[in-house]
């Protein structure tokens, strides 16, 4: 597998795999995540890759990401489809499942717990910090 990027979320909780990117905004990846932003700067179909319901990736998604609860989070995307906004919902995926679809996917992002990452992935800046310095803002 290939070294990939990713966009940390905090000591133990969530990171966002990205193959080609070293920074971004948490605006942008909200906007991403959201489906807002469907497409990469190179035209990239965005692939959204989630952590399962009831673990702490997928709560700190949720808290920091989404800025919803779990309910809310169905209900967007279900209605973000009936209204044909976007094709699908984001994937549900393991840590490893995860960071193989981002290294085989073009476009794929996903989130995955910290521990989780290894010498396949790089660690993305986000709005200028690292996973572990003050003010990170996946946590």
């Amino acid at each position: 597998m290939s070294v990939r990027t990713i966009l940390a979320a905090g000591v133990v909780t969530a990171l966002a795999l990205f193959p080609s990117a070293a920074m971004h905004a948490l605006g942008d990846l909200r906007r991403m995540f959201l489906g807002d932003r469907q497409y990469t700067s190179d035209r990239a179909r965005i692939t959204l890759i989630v952590p399962s319901p009831g673990s702490s990736g997928r709560s700190t998604a949720l808290r920091v990401v989404y800025r919803m609860r779990e309910v809310e989070y169905r209900q967007y995307w279900v209605a973000k489809i009936f209204r044909a906004e976007v094709i699908s919902g984001p994937r549900i995926a393991t840590a490893e499942e995860a960071k193989r679809q981002v290294a085989t996917t073009r476009g794929a992002i996903a989130l995955i717990p910290v521990s989780a990452v290894d010498r396949t992935v790089k660690v993305v800046v986000v709005n200028g910090r690292r996973p572990g310095q003050t003010g990170y803002d996946l946590r």
